[in-house]
């Protein structure tokens, strides 16, 4: 469960830079298809993140998630599988922010 957690908790943070790349872009987007396109990744990205906390939160209880409450062998799978799916919400968020700071410099 850690492992899944600390993926989370590196790249939450971030949601402030999104939200802040988002703010300068915007007033650019009725000019520009590009600064469009990088602030519509930002909010793509973000949906992603808070969509992944959705389900992530339906599949494990609070005991799980916060105490470290022994996993069954189901959920143990599904975990894997959450881990694949953080870490491409990760990139998402990474990616995205990345291509709007370049673009914005």
């Amino acid at each position: 469960m850690s492992i899944v957690l600390d993926i989370h908790d590196e790249v939450m943070p971030k949601m402030s830079t999104i939200a802040k790349l988002s703010a300068e872009l915007k007033p650019l987007i009725k000019e520009d298809s590009l600064a469009k396109a990088k602030f519509d990744n930002l909010v793509h990205a973000h949906e992603e993140m808070m969509n992944w906390m959705q389900a992530f939160g339906t599949k494990f209880n609070s005991d799980e998630i916060m105490n470290g409450a022994e996993l069954s062998k189901e959920k143990r799978k599904v975990l894997a599988q959450e881990k694949i799916a953080i870490t491409e919400v990760k990139e998402a968020i990474l990616l995205a922010i990345s291509d709007a700071e370049n673009y914005l410099k």
